[in-house]
């Protein structure tokens, strides 16, 4: 146990540091959003799970819906699994789990420890996921000049499709990864690398698209980046807006003659962004995140909106709960992981909003001051009120 909550601290340490200071916006919106706080629901409890394992959710909660009107969920995490979700939005957490990574040392597997970090439905039925590979080169010998986490954290995406005979996401080993910088996980050794926890995928005409951070390296500056991916192409092809305007693969550069892509960061947001949802009524995308404010430098939750996913206002407040980085002996509860789902959304990726979106979060028991290992999977409802 006590190595695991070293390992959480570590990570949670790492995320705060991804997260940078943003101005946020005071001025006039035509669009805001209200959380309802005091209507919290608790749709799952570690402490009470009837699963052996005690499925922890380690990342924001997605969710898709299949042709016959069900609705499964999906909790991400080290062990990530599915949840079946009834009409009024309570989860039924299967026990066996639907991802996982198999620590494979040999980093070109990109296989190492996997968090479910998106998942779709195309057209055709047939179900996908972006997998969230962390290859930990500390743990593998030979493979890192240092010796801890953080300093030989290098991450890629990769792709995985549902298999309905095993019941569980299998990683495309043709195509991988989907993403990863292009430079190899030995190089640029000291701090974590690559390209971290991309948000759900949303449909915009011919396109899917997607927010993901990187940390930079060599020559790719550190930021938020957009991908997309013509819907008549396979799952896995992802191409990244790079700096001429041109979409490209992000991927390793096998061929040193070979022109190297970059791709392109965004303004005015900031990593790792957790959701990104179309509404409608006001034909706006609003992305939702964690950051810090510059003026205070107080860790709240944020949202920015665009009209065209490429082009973002300064980010506003949406909330100031608790979050997982607070330093308040007074928490019961700390909050990270936010993401929005609307059930009665007509989309089958339920990648917009319509009468009734729910920010979920999961939720962080704190101990003596501390966050333990013990989370839960909580919803709020969400009032847009368009100007």
């Amino acid at each position: 146990m006590k190595n695991q909550l070293n390992t959480l601290r570590i990570r949670i340490g790492v995320l705060f540091a991804l997260i940078l200071p943003v101005s946020v916006s005071t001025y006039a919106v035509e669009l805001t959003l209200k959380l309802k706080e005091e209507m919290a629901e608790i749709l799952y409890e570690q402490n009470i799970s009837n699963c052996p394992n005690k499925p922890s959710p380690d990342g924001p909660f997605r969710a898709i819906r299949h042709s016959d009107g069900s609705v499964i969920g999906y909790l991400p995490g080290k062990f990530s699994f599915s949840a079946e979700v009834s009409s009024g939005g309570a989860i039924d957490v299967n026990c066996r789990p639907v991802m996982k990574g198999d620590h494979i040392s040999d980093p070109d597997a990109h296989n190492d420890r996997v968090w479910l970090a998106s998942a779709w439905i195309d057209d055709d039925d047939s179900i996908h996921a972006l997998g969230h590979n962390e290859y930990h080169a500390h743990s593998h010998p030979t493979k890192c000049r240092f010796s801890s986490y953080l300093e030989c954290w290098y991450n890629t995406i990769t792709h995985y499709r549902w298999d309905t005979n095993s019941k569980t996401f299998a990683l495309n080993k043709d195509n991988k990864p989907v993403i990863s910088p292009y430079f190899d996980q030995s190089e640029y050794q000291g701090r974590h690398r690559g390209f971290f926890n991309p948000t759900n995928v949303i449909s915009s005409g011919d396109y899917y698209y997607f927010l993901i951070e990187t940390t930079g390296g060599g020559k790719q500056p550190r930021g938020v980046c957009i991908f997309r991916r013509n819907k008549d192409d396979p799952p896995w092809d992802w191409k990244a807006l790079t700096l001429d305007g041109s979409f490209s693969r992000l991927t390793l550069r096998l061929d040193p003659s070979l022109p190297t892509a970059i791709c392109k960061t965004i303004a005015n947001l900031q990593g790792p962004i957790t959701s990104i949802f179309h509404d409608p009524t006001s034909d706006k995308f609003v992305s939702i995140f964690v950051g810090r404010t510059e003026e205070t430098k107080e860790s709240v939750i944020l949202y920015a909106v665009s009209k065209d996913l490429f082009n973002w206002e300064k980010p506003r407040i949406l909330s100031r709960l608790p979050l997982m980085w607070s330093k308040s002996c007074s928490d019961e509860y700390r909050f990270a992981y936010p993401s929005v789902i609307d059930y009665t959304s007509s989309s089958r990726n339920l990648d917009s909003i319509a009468s009734a979106p729910f920010l979920y979060l999961t939720r962080f028991h704190v101990e003596n001051c501390r966050l333990s290992e013990t989370r839960d999977l909580i919803r709020l409802p969400l009032h847009l009120n368009i100007q």
